[in-house]
């Protein structure tokens, strides 16, 4: 069996929490990382999401991910691996609720920037938020015992809002 997924709603703590585990990740990684991002969902005001505060750490050089893997294990955050072959290497930190997704980036990479992206136009375009909140409540009742396959699922929307061009700043 997979692992379980649950959506709760918005909470406004999650701004709070994540500049908290900034401040921390900073001070843990701060000589090699250029910036620290809050992305996902808990990272637009209003929308549901897992209770997860998930977070891009960019470095300021791709030599410096073996360091930075080593400082996360350290620190006591699970590796959860490179999952998609892009060099980005996920930490996960599971209790308390919310827990802590940390995602070790190279620099210039395509993953941080769709990220941040598609952040961007989820906070700047309501109806599409909304839109995203009712799929992702749909997929977590149809996926509830495997995250993976929910994640799957939403790939399609979140490639197709990345291929349109909806953000304000972009139009003519």
């Amino acid at each position: 069996m997979g692992t379980f997924v649950k959506i709760v709603p918005y909470n406004a703590d999650w701004p709070r929490l994540y500049f908290e585990t900034r401040d921390r990740l900073e001070a843990l990684l701060g000589d090699i990382a250029e910036g620290i991002e809050h992305v996902g969902s808990t990272a637009v005001p209003g929308l549901a999401a897992k209770p997860y505060i998930d977070m891009d750490v960019v470095l300021k050089h791709s030599t410096q991910m073996e360091d930075g893997r080593a400082r996360m294990q350290a620190a006591g955050l699970e590796p959860r691996g490179s999952r998609h072959g892009d060099g980005v290497f996920a930490f996960m930190l599971r209790d308390p609720l919310p827990g802590l997704r940390v995602y070790l980036c190279p620099p210039n990479s395509l993953t941080h920037q769709n990220r941040l992206r598609f952040r961007d136009i989820l906070r700047q375009n309501p109806s599409i938020a909304n839109h995203y909140a009712t799929l992702k409540m749909a997929l977590a009742e149809k996926y509830k015992n495997d995250c993976d396959a929910y994640t799957r699922a939403k790939s399609d929307f979140i490639r197709e809002t990345l291929n349109t061009d909806t953000s304000p700043a972009s139009a003519p």
